[in-house]
């Protein structure tokens, strides 16, 4: 069997994991509510990605985003109320 490159690798011919869930967010574009679920768990993970580089402003588009979807979702509310601690 051929091997493949994992495209958690991040070589120059295969997208990085960022890129790949930011694709899979704007293919959701227009489609219905029922996607949502979809939607928010692409936005965490380009959260957490932001998060985990000290980026707290893109951080907080894609906390904000999440939160657009679900103002409920708890997860967003604390890296929310993490990243105003963070910012002081």
């Amino acid at each position: 069997w051929p091997t493949t490159t994992s495209t958690t690798t991040g070589s120059a011919s295969s997208p990085t994991t960022s890129e790949q869930y930011t694709e899979a967010f704007n293919r959701l574009e227009g489609k219905s509510a029922d996607y949502d679920g979809i939607r928010i768990e692409c936005l965490r993970y380009m959260m957490f990605y932001y998060l985990k580089k000290d980026d707290y402003d893109n951080c907080a588009v894609y906390v904000n985003k999440v939160l657009a979807l679900d103002a409920n979702d708890s997860l967003a509310k604390q890296i929310k109320a993490a990243l105003s601690q963070l910012k002081k």
